[in-house]
């Protein structure tokens, strides 16, 4: 897989290189020195620069060929990750999972962002096997869309590359998850090239006017500022 939950040991197949496939069992700490990578090292050295790695709270489900359309599709669930490879020109890999109604879903994929070739297209299918919804190139080259489940049951999501190609290392990651609230604050800024007004600098006793914008995600409704005594 391209991602593991944090502190869970999890195995893990390093491709490319000259020898073969390595398999190797690690265990990732989420921190500031992580830099969304691994450091694979065994007798003959490390890697110069870490390999691209995914750390989240999600399970993994792995693919299991053949999972080619809906009656072979791998029995995946909500919320997780979902990981495989598209391994031949033509490949396409189907997932199933089970939703109910009401539920919303962010699907996320990573494919260039991790380093695949992967130009990943994402689609989702309902109970009745027909096309709801899909996407190619929201985040970059990767696909990303918010589902909201109209009734209860199986759907199906289907994996593939824009042109269709392959190959052992056109892997991708989708992670489905549950939309979280989310709040940004900023000052505007009034300069482009320089910190000017960026910071505040208040003298004891004295007071300093400014605009805050507030970006909200996934909420609305009145903020208030809060200043403790």
């Amino acid at each position: 897989p391209a991602g593991a939950p944090s502190g869970k040991e999890t195995e893990i197949q390093l491709l490319g290189d000259p020898t073969g496939p390595l398999t190797h069992a690690v265990t990732v700490q989420e921190s500031e020195d992580f830099r969304n990578g691994l450091f694979y090292e065994d007798e003959h050295g490390v890697t110069p620069s870490p390999v691209k790695f995914r750390v989240s709270e999600l399970s993994n489900v792995l693919e299991a060929e053949p999972n080619s359309g809906f009656d072979t599709s791998t029995v995946g669930s909500f919320p997780a990750a979902l990981n495989g490879i598209l391994q031949e020109n033509g490949d396409r890999d189907w997932f199933q999972f089970e939703g109910k109604k009401g539920q919303v879903i962010n699907i996320r994929a990573y494919a260039q962002q991790i380093g695949s070739p992967l130009d990943i297209v994402v689609n989702i299918y309902g109970p009745d096997k027909k096309h709801i919804q899909g996407n190619d190139d929201a985040r970059g080259a990767d696909s990303f869309f918010r589902f909201t489940v109209p009734a209860d049951g199986i759907y199906y999501l289907r994996i593939r590359d824009l042109l269709e190609r392959g190959g052992a290392d056109f892997v991708y990651r989708l992670e489905l998850t549950t939309p979280s609230p989310s709040l940004y604050l900023t000052i505007p800024r009034v300069s482009r090239y320089s910190q000017y007004r960026q910071s505040i600098f208040i003298p004891k006793g004295n007071r300093f006017g400014t605009l805050i914008n507030a970006l909200r995600g996934n909420f609305a409704g009145e903020l208030k500022l809060l200043q403790d005594n």
